[in-house]
């Protein structure tokens, strides 16, 4: 019965593929959203056709090792490579093309940060194949066994915390064979300032952007990490460098309008408004008090 369904979701791969390959651009080595993947990351019918094809025997191992991790358990590090990448899950097929607004920080150093298509969760149907796909995991979901169906809903979940303390193991592993310094302690100091442990999140920030100045990602936290402790003048620095390094990041930008506003700049915000009405209308939408501004 399963076969039915990976057919299915293959037919789902092959015409999204069709669609992004001809203009699709190779990743090379990257591999830093591998780093940084979310639990929803892959579907349940998408692990069991990861499962099928894959060499991994043990299958509680293999479905923990999915939704316990922040770095991709099928990434090679050592090469900046995807092992499955014939079975990669849809997210990680459109990614890039296609990214989804609650989610959409894009570094510069992304090949696709000059042609992404950032667009907001309401209109998540206007993807290719988005109702298709949606439709078909419903459906696998509906027809599940009741002990697979149980499986899954049994399956332990990290706290936060524990999760957090986990991806900093994880992420201090990753740095010793990884080439990828700056993303990665970048990671580490998000994780700890989650823990509450604001002198080590500033540590690893500050390492990581003396490893790499035009890592924006980088500057975009400590510019978080500045504002919550009410450095503003700072704070205002590292966002502004974080845009230096890649002016169309609406992430940042959207951020910097909320920044203005909470102090009663709003020729500052204005200014933000204007430039991000030109590359993403939708913040009208998702702000609409900003229409009086």
């Amino acid at each position: 019965m399963k076969d039915f369904y990976f057919k299915a979701l293959e037919n789902i791969y092959r015409k999204l593929d069709e669609i992004l390959l001809p203009a699709g651009i190779d990743c090379g080595k990257c591999c830093i959203c591998c780093l940084n993947i979310r639990e929803d990351t892959f579907t349940p019918l998408e692990i069991e056709y990861i499962y099928k094809n894959s060499s991994r025997k043990n299958r509680e191992d293999f479905f923990y090792a999915i939704r316990e991790n922040s770095i991709c358990p099928f990434c090679d590090l050592t090469i900046g490579r995807c092992t499955i990448y014939n079975f990669r899950p849809l997210v990680c097929r459109r990614w890039g093309p296609f990214v989804n607004e609650l989610y959409s920080y894009i570094s510069a150093s992304c090949v696709y940060a000059k042609k992404v298509h950032i667009f907001p969760p309401e209109k998540k149907e206007e993807v290719p194949f988005q109702k298709e796909f949606a439709s078909l995991n419903k459906i696998y979901l509906e027809n599940l066994r009741e002990d697979e169906k149980n499986r899954i809903e049994k399956m332990r979940v990290l706290s936060e915390e524990e999760k957090d303390k986990k991806d900093i193991e994880d992420f201090e592993r990753a740095l010793k064979v990884s080439f990828h310094k700056a993303p990665i302690l970048t990671l580490i100091g998000r994780a700890y300032n989650k823990l509450g442990n604001s002198e080590l999140s500033a540590h690893y920030y500050t390492k990581a952007i003396e490893i790499d100045p035009f890592y924006d990602f980088v500057w975009y936290l400590k510019g978080l990490w500045s504002y919550n402790k009410k450095d503003f003048k700072r704070a205002e620095f590292e966002l502004r460098k974080a845009l230096e390094i890649y002016p169309e990041n609406i992430t940042v930008r959207a951020f910097l309008i909320m920044f203005y506003v909470g102090l009663w700049n709003y020729n500052a915000a204005r200014k933000e408004i204007e430039y991000l009405k030109g590359i993403y209308p939708f913040i009208l939408e998702r702000y609409d008090f900003l229409k009086e501004l």
